[in-house]
């Protein structure tokens, strides 16, 4: 695994497709929204990828010219905030620190959704 900078984001995979992201701080720690913790945390790389660092992988910035440190205040403003799978997930969480919007993976889950749906429905 490459060296992490502040306020890249990283991600480790769970369940084989689902991806889990977070904020690397100053420190090398991550801030994420966790499904298993129940809200924005701060924790260790060992912890954020349950102890296999060998899964981290980077999706570097996600936008060009911002801010770092005002990534990073809004990422530690979220601490504690509760984690919600349809408006507030790790994805929603890190692209609001980005000044972005949505989750691209649940998007793609309700676009397959309501694709299978019609489809069931045509029969």
């Amino acid at each position: 695994m490459k060296i992490l900078n502040t306020g890249e984001v990283v991600y480790v995979h769970k369940m084989g497709i689902i991806e889990h992201w977070g904020i690397v701080t100053h420190d090398g720690d991550i801030i994420s929204a966790s499904k298993k913790l129940g809200k924005v945390v701060k924790q260790t790389l060992h912890e954020f990828c349950e102890g296999d660092t060998s899964k981290v992988r980077s999706k570097g910035y996600l936008v060009k010219g911002v801010s770092i440190n005002d990534v990073l205040y809004k990422a530690y403003s979220m601490l504690g905030k509760p984690y919600d799978l349809l408006k507030h997930n790790c994805q929603h969480f890190v692209n609001s620190c980005y000044g972005l919007k949505g989750s691209p993976q649940l998007n793609i889950a309700i676009g397959f959704s309501i694709l299978i749906l019609f489809f069931y429905m045509k029969k």
